[in-house]
């Protein structure tokens, strides 16, 4: 029930990506590295997401490591050498197509979010920005001192006779 709820929020992507991680392909296997490797694969496709949804700026991607899952950097998740792990043993094209896939995945994805339209204040330049500040400080100030015009006359009308002779207003 409460799956059903949250799956509301997904984009048609996300609960894709959720139910691709639910299950494993067949090579892979408990019985050697291919377990370890494919799950190293999708941790580091999570994280990578993760950076993506969280950056939007081209210049956020200098680095090609930071939208990219190097070889190296699968075999050092869990602990071993990249060489025999993508090109030795029985498993290593489908491993290597799997890291392939996801590292397309991410480059459509990383474009999506440098190729994204601004909104709100993002796309507005520093002088509109500065421009529109002064027009509402201004407004502002302009309805303040009203407000205390308004407050004071209502005050003066309000008070009684004796209390005005007081104060000499009258």
């Amino acid at each position: 029930m409460i799956d059903d709820y949250l799956n509301e929020f997904l984009d048609e992507e996300d609960s894709e990506l959720v139910k691709e991680e639910n299950r494993r392909p067949e090579w892979v296997s408990d019985a050697n590295s291919s377990a370890e490797a494919y799950e190293a694969i999708q941790r580091l496709f999570k994280r990578k997401r993760m950076y993506i949804n969280g950056h939007k700026k081209k210049s956020d991607y200098e680095k090609k490591s930071s939208y990219h899952i190097s070889k190296s950097a699968v075999a050092s998740e869990i602990g071993v050498n990249p060489q025999p792990l993508f090109n030795s043993v029985s498993y290593a094209g489908l491993l290597t197509t799997e890291l392939e896939t996801k590292n397309d995945i991410l480059a459509a994805a990383k474009d999506k979010a440098v190729n994204s339209t601004r909104s709100g204040n993002n796309q507005k330049t520093k002088k509109q920005l500065v421009k529109e500040l002064n027009e509402t400080t201004e407004r502002d100030e302009i309805n303040s001192k009203r407000t205390v015009e308004d407050v004071y006359a209502k005050t003066l009308e309000r008070i009684p006779l004796d209390v005005k002779k007081a104060f000499k207003l009258v």
